[in-house]
């Protein structure tokens, strides 16, 4: 028989290596999981400003789609038209807030404001008249009063901006 017995278990040296093997994959998979994270909440908040913008445009969309283009305005930056017989419906932007009035087309009543989106740097209206042009108010003296659609460009910041184009009914249901 040899001097060493034959017996089964793992030497301190095994042991040590064996543990530190372990430290490693536990060290890696948690900082994986920890950048797993960082990318879903970046994505999550990423998404939720998509969404915030796309019912703003939405709503925008809306509202001159089913606007009578007669009665379109665009002054000083605020862009106003009527959507049913006694209500007005007014966009611009107010501090850094790109906001949406409703309010009766006659009277002192007070509007009621609804912010769309918020941390706004800068809004652009234009509409579309008869001839193709985009104007930056409206009416506009000898152009026909039948503008064919509206666009705003949003600025959200130095490098983003959003549009929309909605093009006006010509034809009005009471």
């Amino acid at each position: 028989m040899s001097s060493r017995q034959t017996e089964s278990g793992l030497t301190l040296i095994e042991m040590l290596v064996s543990l530190v093997i372990f430290s490693f994959v536990g060290i890696a998979s948690f900082s994986m999981l920890n950048t797993l994270i960082q990318v879903q909440t970046r994505s999550e908040g990423r998404l939720e400003t998509v969404a915030r913008i796309d019912r703003a445009l939405s709503v925008f969309s809306l509202d001159f789609a089913q606007a009578d283009p007669s009665a379109l305005q665009l002054q000083n930056s605020q862009l106003s038209t009527l959507t049913a017989p006694d209500q007005r419906h007014q966009y611009d932007l107010r501090e850094t807030a790109f906001l949406r009035s409703i309010g009766p087309s006659f009277g002192d009543q007070v509007d009621l404001e609804q912010p769309l989106l918020l941390n706004v740097q800068g809004v652009e209206f234009s509409v579309l008249d008869p001839f193709n042009t985009w104007q930056t108010t409206w009416p506009v003296e000898g152009v026909p009063p039948a503008p064919r659609a509206v666009r705003v460009n949003i600025e959200l910041d130095q490098n983003r901006t959003v549009s929309r184009i909605v093009q006006l009914s010509q034809i009005v249901l009471p």
